[in-house]
């Protein structure tokens, strides 16, 4: 049903998003003003990559209606922001930029350090319908 969906894992049980990925790999050098253009320059972006391949499939499998929700979003701790997986609390996919933070407190500076789980889990997925 997605043909630029890599299945992978020990028992083909996760995904990965080759074209997110990439484009990942691609601002790796790249740093971040501050938290709204983390949200413009990468979030946007790879929620729109994700769902150029994964939008018809997503519509089909939701009887017909357009999925817009964002794949992915964030969350800033005291160290890192975590860019997860919207669709399950239980995808374990996961990517970590660090920061400095300005006078007021607020992330800014922002920058790739690590990857955590590049893989989708298609369990969580297939329990959400979203993919």
């Amino acid at each position: 049903m997605f043909p630029h969906v890599d299945i992978c894992g020990k028992s083909d049980d996760l995904y990965k998003m080759r074209d997110v990925l990439d484009f990942i790999k691609d601002t790796n050098d790249q740093s971040f003003t501050d938290e709204e253009q983390l949200k413009k320059k990468l979030i946007k972006m790879i929620n729109h990559k994700h769902l150029e391949i994964t939008g018809a499939g997503n519509k089909t499998l939701n009887d017909g209606d357009r999925y817009e929700k964002e794949i992915y979003g964030l969350k800033v701790t005291q160290s890192y922001i975590n860019i997860k997986c919207n669709i399950s609390k239980k995808c374990r996919f996961a990517m970590w930029y660090k920061y400095d933070k300005n006078n007021a407190g607020e992330p800014v500076n922002i920058k790739y350090f690590r990857t955590i789980n590049n893989n989708h889990d298609l369990i969580h997925h297939k329990e959400m319908n979203v993919y």
